[in-house]
């Protein structure tokens, strides 16, 4: 209670109803008003998919699936074939090289060997190492 108020403005002040906001209208407003349907009702729905018919169906479509897989698939597997034939050909051109190579490393190797024994044996005195 506040000092200077009496009985009567306090009775007053509890019986005053309150304002509602705007955002929550009391069922006592007297200018509701309820939306309704428009005049005739609305639109009816379309329920209904329009679905064109397909030109494929279904067995079609997996035919052509397994068909371009096969043929992928054979395309890899020949190309894999072809690959391992060229790889194989080119390790036995290499081993061909290598032959070759040692052949004649071989052939320094024992050329300079001789000329080490001939030259060693062709010294004065006929000693050997």
């Amino acid at each position: 209670r506040s000092e200077g108020s009496t009985a009567s403005e306090e009775s007053q002040r509890k019986q005053k109803p309150r304002q509602q906001s705007p955002e929550f209208p009391s069922s006592s407003m007297t200018d509701f008003k309820q939306d309704m349907p428009p005049p005739g009702g609305f639109p009816k729905v379309r329920w209904k998919r329009n679905i064109p018919k397909s030109r494929f169906n279904g067995p079609m479509i997996y035919a052509g699936f397994f068909a371009i897989t096969g043929y992928g698939l054979w395309r890899v597997v020949t190309g894999n074939r072809a690959e391992t034939i060229k790889r194989k050909q080119i390790c036995e051109e290499r081993t061909r090289r290598l032959e070759d190579l040692q052949r004649k490393e071989n052939v320094k190797t024992f050329l300079k060997v001789r000329e080490i024994l001939d030259a060693d044996f062709s010294k004065p005195g006929g000693e050997h190492h």
